[in-house]
């Protein structure tokens, strides 16, 4: 393993006192479960960093909110305590679904929503779900506070436009109204304990049948995770049955395909996105369970 020096920040301004100085040196730790293994790999074309910054005992950047029609999300909220919160089983129950389909239990007691975010991994499971949700990050410096949509801070696979001296303080988002369908769909090597070859999240407002608002969103399908703005388009306005999901979900791996060029995965992959972007139109119009 890489040699550095390790540092517990007690409060948030001496994190970002200490990043404000020494951050071209410093990677910042959450829950670790990335990092470690990155570190592990001892990887001779990485440096790697002179100081890790662990930032587990701040409790200000820990909990699930609600205030008026936005959910907050602390950055340290491990992925248990999103499977297992009853404000978000209640109002956006595909988010719990995706944070409970993370790892094992030992990961989802350890990792955090911050760590999957920042991570940027193109196969993270609560991503798609929170661009769904439209969800925005609140970014802490030393110098000040700045807000940016999830959309602007993911520039790529294992890349965001989070700044060297910048932590991430928390996630938020609106509630979705009444009525409002909700669905996660990942696929992966195995039933358990599986990053995701593929997933999907869908968020769609029905009014007798009808399409309002779509959202729509995959994982592990391109660069970084991201909505699908034409599958959108063509789904509102529509009447939501299994030909028009057909017709969806064949639009979505055309777009992908179109995004990435065809590839050895293609053939498989291709299907497989038609089929779970299918799948989550018709369980997110199906009656949701009150």
């Amino acid at each position: 393993m890489k040699e550095f020096d390790f540092v517990r920040a007690g409060t948030l301004s001496e994190a970002l006192e200490f990043l404000a100085v020494r951050h071209t040196a410093t990677r910042v730790i959450a829950g670790g479960t990335d990092l470690m293994i990155t570190l592990r790999r001892n990887d001779p074309s990485w440096p790697g960093p002179g100081y890790i910054l662990d930032l587990t005992g701040l409790d200000c950047l820990r909990g699930i909110s609600r205030e008026g029609d936005r959910i907050r999300i602390g950055a340290l909220t491990t992925h248990t305590q999103l499977a297992e919160s009853p404000l978000l089983k209640d109002k956006v129950p595909f988010l719990s679904a995706a944070a409970f389909s993370v790892g094992s239990p030992q990961i989802r007691n350890r990792g955090t929503i911050g760590g999957n975010i920042i991570n940027a991994s193109p196969a993270a499971d609560t991503l798609p779900p929170l661009l769904a949700l439209e969800a925005r990050c609140r970014l802490v410096s030393r110098e000040g506070e700045r807000d940016v949509s999830l959309t602007e801070l993911l520039t790529g696979p294992y890349r965001t436009s989070l700044r060297p001296q910048e932590i991430l303080k928390e996630v938020y988002f609106q509630i979705p109204g009444e009525g409002t369908g909700f669905s996660f769909q990942k696929v992966g090597r195995r039933k358990a304990l599986s990053i995701s070859r593929l997933s999907v999240a869908v968020l769609l407002s029905l009014v007798e049948g009808q399409v309002g608002k779509a959202r729509v969103a995959v994982g592990a399908a391109l660069a970084n995770a991201a909505r699908l703005p034409e599958v959108e388009e063509f789904l509102e306005g529509r009447l939501l049955d299994r030909d028009v999901a057909q017709e969806a979900g064949k639009l979505a791996a055309e777009k992908v395909v179109e995004i990435t060029g065809r590839r050895w995965s293609t053939p498989y992959k291709e299907p497989v996105l038609l089929a779970l972007v299918r799948r989550a139109l018709l369980a997110a119009g199906a009656p949701q369970s009150p």
